[in-house]
């Protein structure tokens, strides 16, 4: 079990569809940037980023690993998209 200074336990999934998406506008970095920002709101701290470039179109959907993620920590009480 995870624990940090009593604060919410999050994660967040930072997604763009294209590799080209993710270095301009709404870029994984800019995501982070933004859900920084509202942690203090929810009385929260990110554990763990997801960063996520690829299609959703994909064999394995891109929040599999998110949601493997949760199933092992359930400790984690929010996560931010």
């Amino acid at each position: 079990m995870i624990k940090l200074d009593m604060k919410a336990l999050s994660i967040a999934l930072l997604r763009v569809s294209s590799s080209k998406q993710g270095l301009s506008g709404d870029s994984p970095e800019r995501q982070k940037e933004d859900i920084n920002k509202i942690l203090d709101k929810y009385n929260a701290s990110v554990i763990n980023y997801f960063e996520l470039v690829e299609s959703a179109s994909g064999d394995i959907q891109p929040a599999v690993k998110l949601i493997n993620f949760v199933k092992e920590h359930p400790e984690i009480k929010y996560c931010f998209i």
